[in-house]
């Protein structure tokens, strides 16, 4: 524990930075205390100066820290994507769009390499649908809309087996024929 030569508050060392000219090798002042009175678009810029003179350097930092905080990356890029989810979302899909190939080449890989998890998904999902099929549905017409779906169509749930805000049935009136894009876009989600 150090007290802040700032604030007065106790912290743990790690609230202080290194300085090796101080004795017990820490700032006075806790990293808040420290940022608060530094000129934030001042040192934002010389950062973004330094970062562009020495690209190497900064990508060696960056992988040093990535490898010693893994926790902390994971958490970082969770809360990039959902603050710009919308655009991620909208820039995979155009990738996917323009490297149909490299797409289905990538996610063929992916399978191989993910096997087992692909084959709980599956397994997982047939549960679900038999848990969501009411006594009550007809089987042989749920088969025949299966058998008919035209080419180029899948299957989809109108109201989503496993919504967010409502569950359908596995029954011949809750089925329409989707194409694959229009079903990816639809998701779990019902209107």
């Amino acid at each position: 524990m150090k007290t802040c030569s700032k604030c007065a508050k106790a912290l743990e060392e790690d609230q202080f930075y290194k300085d090796k000219s101080k004795k017990d090798g820490l700032r006075p002042d806790c990293k808040p205390c420290m940022w608060s009175g530094v000129d934030k678009a001042n040192h934002n810029r010389l950062s973004a100066k330094w970062r562009a003179e020495n690209p190497d350097k900064c990508r060696e930092m960056v992988a040093n820290w990535s490898a010693k905080n893994p926790g902390r990356v994971k958490e970082i890029a969770a809360a990039h994507f959902q603050k710009n989810k919308e655009a991620k979302s909208a820039a995979n899909r155009a990738w996917v769009l323009a490297n149909k190939d490299r797409s289905d080449e990538l996610r063929r890989a992916w399978e191989k390499r993910n096997l087992p998890l692909l084959l709980e998904k599956n397994a997982r999902r047939r549960a679900k649908t038999r848990q969501a099929t009411p006594a009550w549905a007809d089987r042989s017409e749920l088969r025949r809309i299966y058998i008919e779906c035209p080419d180029g169509y899948e299957v989809d749930h109108i109201v989503p087996l496993n919504g967010k805000t409502v569950c359908g049935f596995h029954a011949p009136n809750n089925l329409q024929y989707l194409t694959r894009s229009e079903n990816a876009k639809k998701g779990a989600k019902h209107e």
